[in-house]
């Protein structure tokens, strides 16, 4: 074989070798034994434990490459500090050759870095040493040059545990790239931290992303301008999120070991940070210091944020906060420098100090211009720990190392001011020793002393405060008598200890004076004297006890014992017993404190207090055997509160309030705010009614029997949310009493429905504009009322929306059903019913009330109205309008069961309606537009009262035609003989007398008696019990008539006197209308005086006295009233027979055209004691002349009357008028040759009078009209 072949046949062989060798090789090679070599190799190197949990894998061409699966690198908190799923290293070939390590590609895939801060507040991490790496398996163990990495790959999470606190931090999809030549380093991953349950701090999560440059030469890690960039999530406890972002740029060096950020900015909801930070030598002893600036507008929401107590000034309301401070952290301590916070009043400026991480030493010097606590305690403490006992808190007091001084120039504490405050406590192995140095109130000064000795098996702690005024020397000399002493002991060891609390009697009243504190308003002058309080205590590791509790207030003792079991799971319970529980004295001053504090504090719709876990249970019982409030004796009291945290329960019941019982039970439900249930319910049974009334004033509106019961629910998450969710039913009922004290009733019973339209919502999701909306209610009222007898029966009901503004407290509401029911046996007809209904809106605010589209209806009629109030909070003035529809009133008022009177004309009282409108403003009633009708009659006009507090009518009303004889009494016709007396009817002297009316009256027509007035007109006027009409004019039968009338009314009597005259009167008109023909001609004049006076319509006619006189002249008799000649003067007598004979003869001239005239026709009447007597009647004529005698007795209602005739002055004829009103007979007397009675009729101008006189009766004013009427 040629040299040439066997040359190419060993370079094959070698290519080949070469290719297949390095694959093959590591197949080779004891794997364990290398991962053990390199697990050593790598231990030397990096100065920690390693270890190689998975396979190695091994590869040279075409690029040596190394994997390790499952690497952990040293131990961590719980578990190893570094752990990675899967190393892989790329190496360069040339540069291995050349005794250099150049990492071409390192990729690191999940790994898991695990840090801890030891209790001394150091970090776990070692530095690698991977910057000088020596392999000692290399000939002579050479050293390899490292020269850095080109590409870096990195995937996995970071987890660091506080040991000391137990918070945790996480940074999961962490991703990391790194390319030399760019020098720059992409970093991304999700950040989360969270701390232990008690801290209730909240969690936080963070998307980061960062870019920046980095170079890693000469064992040299250099960061720079490294822009950090973080989306914030803060997840509270409560549930709610709040978005934030952070941007700060990062730089390092480990050379120098330092780092610095600048241009930090985080924006976290109402939380803005500034500031920056430094460190140095962070690889060995890191020293941190910062400089940070906060601001928030929300204080509350900030707290709610962080997990912290809400302070009590940012409570529901928009506070903003500032804080700064300067610190540094070192291994060793902790320095907080130009610490500020301002929030509400206060201003705090200080430094704090803490030496130690393991067993801190804090050293505080706080001093503040102003230090408001009312503002910065929280309105809501923390839950406790989980489990705390005594023996662990004197464990933690017995480690604590303290030394504060706190002073402020101004403290407000509990609402008391006071000055110069300084306090001082120390704590160290066990002693603390603390002093209020003096805190300067307006009349006086406070000091106390603490101190505690706490050792592994015994402690004692007494605590002593002694308040005292001011001395001679005033405020800044020696101090004045003592006002009050307290003293606190605790002696003994955990498992068994004594103490006591002891302050001795105290003067309230010098107490206030002292604090500078006003004594609430219209408190009784015995409240709040003296006060005394001693409780005794024993106990051990499991509990305490307090067998005896004794307070003494303003001569009121209450005894009692309590005890708290298990501090580990407390549960606090406190029994009580007082003789004699007088509340009277405190309940003025409990109100006047109420209104103040509503109207200082406003409107807060903050969250209220919340139940927490952590709250022990506590049970309070107190019994009094007798409880007074003002006016009220409740008899025994028993009053029991239980809480567990998740609910409260309170409890009240009284077996003798107001000679009933009564309880009520007040439960709240649930801790999460959003979710919490309020419920009140309140019964009674059997109280007094008066007495129930009489605390809001209206004693006297109902008395009787009263039962009751109170339901309400509501959401209790915050103010805002219960007002909005109220659910309220209320239903009481009052049996057998009388309302204003004069009208029985069986029963009277309501109810009252008011649900909220709101339902709390969450509270984090009420916008300040969502706050602002008025409350919305759907509002439903019942009442009923029943009347024995008659039955009656009245129904009330309001139904409609409600709306309340939550700042004005503004009331509307629009358009409610109302609705007004009355049936029952008092109306006559069960199936009568009288219903009002129209719709009724209300607006506070503007101070309207409007009752519209209001429906009238009942027995027969029905009506429309509206009515309309304005300005109720200022000027009040209301307006309306009403209209009564035709209705019969007689049939109406029959089937209401009232009785009308039988009437002459019985289609009378049959038709009637009404329409009227009103105003009334500043005291000033107008009616206007007043138009009233009755069976045709219409009266029209318009009346106001000037003032309503002084009433008097002044009014101007024209009327139509009215006749009265339609509403008289029928005729009598079943009865015969003297008339019989009605029964004395009393008048209503009072009522009359109490009348003021002033105005004026017209009317076109008035028909009484048969008497006609035309155009007739009054001006009626009465005050002070005098009536007067004065003038009254009127026509009466073409000739004007006048007069007046006067009328006193007193308690006893009424008494009045009138004058009336007529002239020129037409009598032949007047007969006319009252005989039937014109007898008697000429013009007449009449003259009436009357007066009379009595308690009673009978005394009244009995005392009625007076005169009249009739004068006719220029007049002419005629018995024809047919014959009408146009002189007027025709005289036609008759011929009278008897038994057909004739009398006497008169001419046929004369008898045909026979005349008589005359000039005077007189007649007097004088009226005594109710009996008119005719004094003289003279008729002077040729033909005819006549006298009478007789007299009308108005006491028995007869008459007895002769008239007789002188005929020609030949013949007598006498007339006769005899009977009773009803009943009247009239004929003619037989005298010597007349024996037989006449056969026609005599009309004579007598009928006139007996026309006439039944009229005076009735200008008698009665009560009610009289059954007998004079025809």
């Amino acid at each position: 074989m040629k040299p040439r072949s066997i040359l190419l046949i060993l370079l094959a062989v070698m290519l080949l070798t070469l290719a297949i060798l390095p694959p093959l090789l590591p197949h080779f090679v004891d794997t364990r034994q290398v991962k053990a070599r390199l697990e050593s190799v790598m231990a030397d190197a990096l100065g920690m434990p390693v270890a190689i949990r998975g396979e190695l894998g091994l590869r040279l061409l075409p690029t040596p490459e190394l994997r390790l699966g499952g690497l952990e690198l040293g131990h961590g908190a719980d578990g190893p500090l570094v752990s990675c799923r899967e190393v892989r290293l790329s190496l360069s070939l040339s540069r291995l050759l050349r005794r250099e390590v150049l990492l071409r590609n390192v990729v690191l895939d999940d790994i898991v870095l695990r840090l801890s801060r030891g209790t001394d507040g150091r970090l776990n991490l070692q530095l690698p040493q991977i910057l000088a790496v020596r392999i000692e398996g290399a000939p002579g163990g050479e050293r390899f040059t490292f020269q850095g990495v080109n590409n870096l790959s990195i995937t996995g999470s970071l987890l660091l545990v506080d040991a000391s606190t137990g918070m945790r931090l996480e940074l999961e999809r962490l991703h990391a790239r790194y390319r030399k030549g760019r020098e720059q380093l992409f970093l991304s991953g999700a950040l989360r931290m969270a701390w232990p349950e008690q801290y209730r701090f909240p969690r936080l999560e963070a998307s980061v992303n960062a870019v920046g440059g980095l170079k890693l030469e000469d064992r040299v890690l250099r960061v720079q301008g490294f822009d950090v960039q973080a989306g914030l999530v803060l997840q509270a406890r409560d549930g709610t999120a709040r978005t934030g972002t952070l941007s700060t740029r990062l730089d390092l060096d480990t050379a120098a070991g330092t780092f610095r950020t600048r241009e930090l900015e985080a924006a976290l909801g109402e939380l803005r940070l500034t500031g920056s930070a430094r460190g140095k030598d962070i690889l060995s002893e890191p020293v941190l210091s910062a400089s940070l600036q906060a601001e928030a507008g929300d204080a509350a929401a900030l707290a709610m944020a962080l997990g912290l107590p809400t302070p009590t000034v940012a409570y529901g309301r928009q506070t903003p906060v500032q804080a700064g401070l300067e610190l540094e952290a070192r291994s060793d301590g902790l320095d907080v420098r130009k610490l500020r916070l301002s929030l509400g009043e206060s201003e705090i400026a200080g430094q704090v100090s803490l030496l130690g991480w393991a067993a801190p030493a804090w050293k505080i010097e706080l001093n503040a211009a102003r230090l408001n606590l009312d503002e910065l305690r929280p309105a809501v403490w923390p839950e406790a720990e989980e489990g705390a006992s005594l023996e662990a808190v004197l464990g933690k007091l017995r480690a604590l190392r303290l030394d504060l001084d706190l002073r402020a120039d101004e403290l407000v504490a509990y609402g008391l001011l006071a000055s110069r405050f300084r306090v001082a406590l120390q704590a160290k192995d066990g002693v603390v020793q603390g002093r209020v140095a003096q805190v300067a109130f307006p009349g006086g000064r406070y000091r106390s002393s603490l101190r505690a000795e706490i050792g592994p098996r015994a402690f004692f702690v007494v605590l002593d405060g002694r308040l005292s005024a001011d001395g001679q020397d005033g405020p800044g000399g020696e101090d004045g008598p003592l006002v009050l002493r307290e003293t606190l002991r605790f002696v003994g060891a955990p498992e068994e200890y004594t103490g006591s609390l002891n302050i001795p009697s105290c003067d309230l009243r010098e107490l206030f004076r002292v604090l500078g504190v006003e004594p609430p308003a219209n408190l009784a002058r015995s409240a709040l004297r003296q006060a005394a309080l001693n409780v005794t205590f024993a106990g051990g590791a499991d509990g305490l006890r307090m067998p005896a509790v004794s307070l003494e207030l303003d001569g009121m003792r209450l005894n009692g014992s309590g005890s708290i079991d298990k501090f580990s799971h407390p549960r606090i319970t406190l029994n009580a017993r007082t003789k004699r529980l007088n509340l009277g004295p405190y309940l003025p001053a409990l109100a006047a404190q109420g209104e103040d504090a509503s109207a200082s504090e406003g409107r807060d719709l903050g969250r209220l207090p919340t139940l927490h876990p952590a709250c022990p249970p506590i049970s309070v019982r107190l019994l009094a055997d007798e409880a007074l409030l003002p006016g009220m004796r409740l008899g025994a009291l028993r009053l029991a509160l239980r809480t567990d945290g998740k609910s409260l329960r309170l409890d009240a019941e009284s077996s003798e309030i107001m000679e009933g019982r009564a309880t009520a039970r007040l439960d709240l439900d649930g801790q999460d705010p959003d979710d919490r249930k309020a419920r009140l319910t309140l019964t009674a049974k059997g109280v007094d009614a008066r007495q129930t009334l009489q605390l809001f004033g209206q004693g006297g509106l109902l008395s009787g029997r009263l039962d009751g019961r109170l339901n309400a629910e509501a959401d209790a998450g915050s103010l805002d949310a219960l007002l909005r969710s109220l659910r309220l039913n209320l239903e009481a009922e009052a049996h057998t009493g009388r309302l204003n004290a004069d009208r029985p009733f069986s029963r009277i019973g309501g109810k009252l429905i008011l649900t909220g339209d709101g339902d709390g919502g969450k509270e984090s999701s009420q916008s300040a504009k969502a706050q602002a909306a008025p409350y919305a209610y759907r509002c439903a009222l019942t009442l009923s009322a029943k009347s024995p007898d008659p039955a009656l029966t009245l129904d009330l009901g309001l139904a409609g929306g409600v709306l309340v503004d939550p700042d004005t407290r503004a009331l509307t509401v629009a358009s409610a059903g109302l609705r007004l029911s009355a049936k029952g046996s008092a109306l006559h007809d069960e199936r009568n019913n009288l219903s009002l209904r129209g719709n009724l809106s209300l607006d506070t605010a503007k101070g309207v009330v409007e009752l519209a589209d209001l429906v009238l209806s009942g027995p027969g009629l029905s009506g429309q109205g509206m009515l309309r109030a304005e300005d109720l909070g200022g000027n009040p003035s209301c307006s309306g309008s009403l209209r009564l529809a035709p209705f019969n009133p007689r049939e109406s008022l029959q089937r209401a069961g009232i009785a009308l009177w039988a009437t002459r004309d019985p289609t009378a009282l049959s038709s009637a309606s009404a329409t009227t409108a009103f105003r009334l403003r500043n005291r000033r009633l107008d009616i206007h537009k007043l138009e009233l009708e009755l069976d045709g009659f219409r009266l029209a006009g318009n009346a106001h009262i000037p003032d309503m507090d002084k009433p008097q009518l002044l009014f101007d009303l024209a009327g139509t035609s009215f006749n009265l004889d339609r509403y008289r009494l029928p005729p009598k016709t079943d009865r015969h003989g003297p008339a019989g007396k009605d029964e004395a009817v009393r008048l209503p002297l009072e009522a009359m007398s109490k009348l003021a009316f002033k105005g004026r009256l017209r009317l076109e027509r008035l028909e009484l008696y048969r008497l006609l007035f035309e155009h007739g007109e009054a001006l009626l006027e009465a005050a002070d019990g005098v009536y007067v009409a004065k003038p009254v004019t009127a026509e009466f039968y073409k000739g004007p008539a006048r007069g007046e009338f006067k009328a006193v009314v007193t308690p006893a009597e009424f008494s009045f006197e009138t004058q009336a005259s007529a002239r020129n009167v037409s009598f032949g008109v007047f007969l006319d209308a009252m005989a039937g023909g014109q007898y008697v001609r000429g013009p007449t004049d009449v003259y009436l005086t009357l007066r009379a006076h009595g308690a009673t319509n009978q005394e009244l006619v009995e005392t009625l006295n007076g005169s009249g006189r009739l004068e006719v002249t220029d007049g002419s008799i005629s018995f024809s009233p047919d014959d009408d000649p146009p002189d007027g003067e025709v005289l036609d007598l008759p011929a009278l027979s008897a038994d057909g004979g004739k009398l006497w003869e008169i001419p046929e001239d004369v008898r045909r055209r026979g005349r008589t005239r005359f000039s005077t026709a007189t007649a007097n009447v004088a009226i005594v004691n109710g009996v008119a007597r005719n004094t003289d009647l003279l008729v002077s004529s040729p033909f005819i002349g006549g006298t009478g005698s007789g007299f009308v007795d108005m006491n028995k209602e007869i008459v007895d009357y002769t008239i007789i005739f002188e005929m020609l002055n030949a013949a007598r004829v006498p007339l006769y008028f005899e009977g009773d009103f009803d009943h009247l007979d009239v004929g003619v007397r037989t005298l010597g040759v007349i024996g037989n009675t006449a056969t026609g009729i005599v009309r004579m101008p007598f009928d006139i009078l007996f026309g006439i006189l039944p009229g005076i009766e009735r200008l008698i004013p009665t009560s009610e009209p009289k059954e007998r009427r004079v025809q």
